[in-house]
């Protein structure tokens, strides 16, 4: 998969929507270092607005599924995520700028290439806390018992604190 298929040239551009579309799959994955995001496969729909010369909106969509490890029974599994992502883009000579959803270009640039965007927002779609029970599953029953077997600091098993520790329990907040 080449990257230049994501170059959108905005200059070409009438005012108005124009909608683009591209299926995402493992291989575009691959053009990223510090990839993130594994066995991810979906589409992306992109509806790019040009509001006037300077002025433009775009507009992502996301659909698809990646396969992600449970970080309680490290079963693999599928997740879907679907979601939608806005930014703006804006010509100007100042490149500067603390806005987040904001991308500045130059008046020499004539086209934007989407796919980073693209990758982070897909980046963004991994779950901090990747557990079973977000695709509606069960853990491993075999792993769970392992797990409660070796853990170490139960409740059950509730150590004594310190007793250096103890006057600062004492301490109040003002």
């Amino acid at each position: 998969m080449d990257l230049s298929s994501f170059d959108i040239e905005f200059i070409k551009l009438n005012i108005g929507k124009h909608t683009f579309s591209w299926h995402i799959s493992p291989l575009f994955f691959d053009h990223f270092e510090e990839n993130i995001v594994d066995k991810c496969t979906g589409d992306v729909k992109l509806v790019f607005e040009k509001i006037n010369e300077n002025l433009f909106k775009l507009d992502f969509s996301l659909k698809g599924s990646m396969h992600i490890e449970c970080h309680r029974c490290l079963n693999e599994m599928e997740f879907p995520f679907a979601d939608n992502f806005s930014l703006e883009m804006k010509v100007s000579e100042d490149i500067l700028t603390d806005e987040v959803n904001l991308i500045l270009v130059t008046q020499e640039e004539k086209k934007i290439n989407v796919a980073t965007y693209i990758y982070e927002f897909c980046g963004l779609q991994v779950p901090l806390r990747a557990t079973c029970e977000l695709i509606g599953k069960e853990c491993e029953q075999k792993m769970i018992e392992l797990l409660d077997k070796y853990i170490i600091g139960t409740n059950s098993e509730a150590k004594e604190s310190d007793p250096r520790w103890n006057n600062l329990k004492n301490l109040k907040y003002n």
